[in-house]
């Protein structure tokens, strides 16, 4: 069976990708090397490629004379072009050898360079991973995941005057790697970096990196600015924002802040952060190892465009990649639990972002004012804090699952989203959170799990009809203020509390109140459409300032527990006709509280207890109230 299944594998899903045709030139003076590729591949299983090339870097004598690029394929490394003159000349490449698929992938056989016995005394060609280990047949790349590799190519050192070549030599060599599907894994055990590798960074024991040592900085810049976190780093090290405002400063990470150990109290601090000399990292390669990227790693790295973060983080912390010029779609690895606050904020990542199912915690501004046009989020996300997709271009429908307890404040504000799904285990949605969306319209359905609605939680959409939720207690100040609603709302007898300006400006035509509402907000209704009979029922208390002002009611019945009438809240209310009676328990009526400006009154008369205070405007226009003991 095993012997069918490689064949198989083979067959419908092998990639092979090819580095050939070393052309070597010794004693001349002169050496040509190409390294070449060609891959086929099932592009719906398979995503293998090559990214972060780096500038060759040479020692002895070695000359690199072309500048070698991946070619369009991805999977092709071509225009290497070096000389080789003196025994210890090398050159050496790394590159990212990365697996973007679903599936994980196993290196079922390795081409080796062909080479005479003369040649290999003189020749080395090497390809190692980033912590100096072999590449061999067995090892797994996993799915989304990436490993840094080592291309060498020496002139011995070591050899001998005997075995030094005679004459110029021309040799061909082809080194070719072929994977195949797998449901391996690789080792969780880390690997051991080499010396020269340690020497990079400080470290906290054998498993967390903090920062680059001065080294490391040099190395990086060598590298043209490409970062390689070596196989057995579980841990980037972070320091918190409430740290470096204390302290000023940025010692953990791989900041421009850190490496300049720039002083943000400085005036100057600013323009030091796009220093060329500290702002070094333009790629980075993340070992599979990684589990934690610490906060404020990698802020400010402006010259850092894309990233591909490595299959088994689990937590990406605040800051992390804030304020970089990272693009394109980002990939979220399915192992991460949480996103920290501000960690991809304010960078070009765009198109659609998809949160793992593992994901409990999206923080406060994580992705806000990026670019990122389509949204799902995973069925294990609980949280989705304050600002988190404010300013994003989304669009379409965005569904919120029924893991969601709270979405914070301004966590959709000013997004194009045009329709809005919300899940069954919904709490609060926090203060503007989708104001703004102008685009968003259509019926918007309140769950029955939402208790709280924030103040301008709804402000200037286009929805057009609302069903408020039987749990839902407060609707907050300007919630739905300069909607499109329209028709009848009904309020649910849960609801005790309706906000100033709650549903100000709207274009609802009808209105049934719950039979808990307490206070009715100033201009709560004012300028809606309302018409027909309005009930205020027995629980309410207080209604506020202009909160029916401008509508066109034509009769009102008072619940017998109101107590204060504010100014001008059924003012200009010029369609109100027949009796008004003023129950017992008011005790105040404001300014103006029903006049109107019609030429001709509708209103017949007013009854008015004796024991109830009003101001000499508040019945303006209107009949004398008849005062009752």
């Amino acid at each position: 069976m095993e012997k069918q299944r490689k064949i198989k594998v083979l067959a419908i899903a092998a990639l092979i990708i090819t580095i050939l045709g070393l052309t070597v030139a010794f004693a001349a003076l002169s050496q040509t090397l190409t390294i070449n590729g060609a891959a086929t591949l099932d592009a719906a299983k398979w995503g293998i490629k090559f990214e972060n090339l780096s500038d060759g870097k040479t020692s002895g004598d070695a000359i690199i004379n072309d500048t070698a690029v991946i070619a369009d394929d991805l999977v092709t490394i071509n225009n290497i072009d070096v000389s080789l003159s003196t025994p210890g000349d090398s050159v050496t490449y790394t590159v990212d050898l990365v697996n973007e698929g679903t599936i994980n992938a196993e290196i079922y056989s390795i081409e080796t360079p062909t080479l005479t016995e003369e040649q290999e005394r003189y020749l080395n060609f090497i390809v190692t991973y980033d912590d100096g280990q072999e590449v061999k047949q067995g090892d797994i790349l996993e799915q989304s995941s990436r490993k840094n590799i080592t291309i060498k190519i020496e002139f011995d050192k070591d050899i001998t005057d005997t075995d030094l070549p005679k004459e110029a030599q021309e040799i061909s060599l082809s080194y070719g790697l072929t994977f195949v599907q797998t449901d391996k894994t690789s080792s969780t055990q880390p690997g051991t970096p080499s010396e020269d590798v340690k020497a990079m960074f400080n470290w906290e024991g054998d498993t967390v990196i903090t920062s680059l040592t001065d080294y490391g900085i040099e190395e990086v810049k060598a590298n043209n600015g490409h970062l390689v976190i070596p196989e057995g780093v579980t841990e980037i090290k972070g320091t918190s924002m409430e740290e470096v405002q204390k302290t000023g400063t940025l010692t953990t990470g791989f900041s421009p802040i850190a490496i300049g150990k720039i002083k943000l109290t400085d005036s100057d601090s600013q323009d030091k952060l796009n220093d060329p000399e500290i702002n070094i990292v333009k790629s980075v390669s993340f070992p599979s190892t990684l589990k934690k990227i610490g906060k404020l790693a990698f802020v400010y790295c402006t010259n850092l465009t894309s990233i591909s973060l490595s299959s088994n983080i689990k937590e990406i912390g605040d800051y992390a990649f804030g304020m970089t010029q990272i693009s394109g779609e980002l990939i979220i690895p399915d192992n991460v639990t949480t996103i920290g606050d501000y960690a991809f904020s304010m960078t070009q990542i765009s198109g659609e972002l998809i949160i793992p199912d593992n994901v409990i915690t999206i923080g406060n501004n994580a992705f806000s004012s990026t670019s990122i046009t389509s949204l799902k989020l995973g069925n294990s996300v609980e949280i989705v804090g304050d600002n988190v997709f404010q300013g994003c271009d989304l669009t379409g429908e965005l569904v919120i699952p029924n893991s969601v307890t709270t979405i914070g404040d301004y966590a959709f504000n000013s997004t194009s989203i045009t329709s809005l799904k919300l899940g069954n285990n919904v709490k609060i949605i926090g203060g503007s959170t989708f104001e703004n969306c102008k685009n968003l319209t259509g019926e918007l359905i309140i769950p029955d799990s939402v208790t709280s609605i924030g103040n301008s939680a709804f402000n200037s959409t286009s929805i057009t009809s609302l069903k408020l939720g039987n749990s839902v207690e407060i609707v907050g100040d300007n919630a739905f203020q300069d909607c499109g609603l329209t028709g009848e709302l009904i309020i649910p007898d849960s609801v005790t509390s309706i906000g100033n300006n709650a549903f100000h400006r709207t274009s609802i035509t009808s209105l049934k109140l719950g039979h808990n509402v307490k206070e009715i907000g100033d201009n709560a209704f004012r300028s809606c459409d309302l018409t027909g009979e309005l009930v205020i029922p027995d629980s309410v208390i207080t209604i506020g300032l202009r909160a029916f002002s401008s509508t066109s009611i034509t009769s009102l019945k008072l619940g017998h527990n109101v107590k204060e009438i504010g100014n001008s809240a059924f003012s200009l209310c010029n369609n109100l006709e027949g009796e008004l009676y003023i129950p017992d328990s008011v005790t105040v009526i404001g300014d103006s509280a029903f006049a109107t400006s019609a030429v001709i009154n509708k209103i017949t008369s007013i009854s008015i207890s004796k024991n109830t205070k009003y101001e000499s405007y508040s019945f303006d226009g209107r009949p004398t109230p008849t005062i009752r003991d």
